[in-house]
C-alpha cells in the first residue's frame, strides 16, 4: 500500500517552492561572482539542514511535555535531559554547544493551561474510540493524505473540541492563505473523516520570554479564512496529479506518491 502524504509537506511544498528556488538562486549567484567558494556553499546547505533539525527534535521535546501537562501530570526536573530524544544540548557546525530551549515555551503552556479549563478529547464512538487525542495520526482515505493534530481539547465552555496547533516563534506570513489555516484545516477535515465532531480551529503560538498567544477561527482573519479547506483539497489533489506525472520537488528530490483513493475521484 503507498504511503499517504503528510498534509504538512503538501502545504510547504506548495507555499514554499518559490522561497525555496529564491535562496538557491541567491546561493548560487553568490558563488558564481566569487562571493563564496564551493565549500562554504556546501557548509552553508548543511547548516540549513542541521537547524532544520534542531528545530525539530525541540519542536517534539515541546509537544511531548505539552502532552503530559495537559493530562494533568508534572514535569520533573530532570526530564529533559532523561527524554528519548537524547540530551537537550546540540552541537552545531562549529561544534559549539546549544540548549534546544523548551523550558520558556513549556512555561507559556502552563500559562495557557492557568488561563482557561482545558480537557484532552476522548471520542466514545467511532474509529478513534477512548483514544486521547493528542498527537494521533490519521488518514484521511477519501482525499488521501495523513496528518497529525498536536492536540485536540475542549476549551472552556465550548460544546465542541477544537483543533489546537501548538507553534513556537514568531507568526509567518500568509499572504492570501497562511499556512496555519491550511495546517488546521486538513486536521480538521481528516477528524471529521474519522468520526470527530470538533468545533473552531485554533493556534497557541508559545513565544520565547514564556507568554503565549491564542489565535482563534472566526476572530483572527489573518490566520483562519473560509477558504482554507477548499484550498487544501485543491493542494491536495494537485499533489496526486503531480504525483502521476512523475514530478519532483525542488531540493528533497523526492517523488510524489503515484496513488491515492482521490487521485481517480
Amino acid at each position: 500500500m503507498t504511503e499517504l502524504p503528510h498534509a504538512t509537506e503538501i502545504i510547504s511544498g506548495a507555499l514554499d517552492v518559490r522561497r525555496s528556488q529564491a535562496i538557491e538562486a541567491v546561493l548560487r549567484e553568490i558563488v558564481e561572482t566569487g562571493g563564496v567558494s564551493e565549500k562554504l556553499y556546501a557548509q552553508a546547505r548543511r547548516a540549513l539542514a542541521r537547524y532544520d533539525n534542531d528545530y525539530m527534535v525541540r519542536g517534539r521535546l515541546l509537544d511531548s511535555a505539552c502532552d503530559i501537562l495537559v493530562r494533568g501530570h508534572q514535569i520533573a526536573a530532570d526530564w529533559l535531559a532523561r527524554h528519548p530524544e537524547g540530551p537537550h544540548v546540540y552541537r552545531d557546525t562549529l561544534g559549539r554547544e546549544h540548549d534546544c530551549n523548551c523550558r520558556p515555551y513549556i512555561e507559556a503552556y502552563r500559562t495557557f493551561l492557568a488561563d482557561h479549563v482545558v480537557t484532552p478529547c476522548m471520542p466514545l464512538h467511532g474509529p478513534l474510540m477512548n483514544r486521547i487525542l493528542l498527537h494521533v495520526r490519521l488518514n484521511h482515505d477519501v482525499l488521501g493524505y495523513t496528518t497529525e493534530p498536536d492536540q485536540v481539547l475542549f476549551v472552556d465552555s465550548m460544546d465542541f473540541p477544537v483543533v489546537m496547533d501548538l507553534k513556537t516563534g514568531s507568526v509567518p506570513a500568509g499572504g492570501d492563505l497562511h499556512p496555519w489555516g491550511l495546517q488546521t484545516a486538513a486536521q480538521k477535515d481528516a477528524l471529521l473523516a474519522n468520526g470527530v465532531q470538533v468545533g473552531l480551529r485554533m493556534v497557541l503560538n508559545l513565544r520565547e520570554d514564556g507568554t503565549y498567544r491564542l489565535f482563534r477561527e472566526h476572530q483572527d482573519r489573518d490566520i483562519f479564512t473560509i477558504r482554507d479547506a477548499g484550498a487544501f483539497r485543491v493542494l491536495v489533489q494537485a499533489r496526486h496529479i503531480r504525483g502521476a506525472l512523475g514530478e519532483r520537488r525542488p531540493w528533497s528530490g523526492i517523488k510524489f506518491n503515484r496513488s491515492s483513493k482521490s487521485a481517480a475521484s
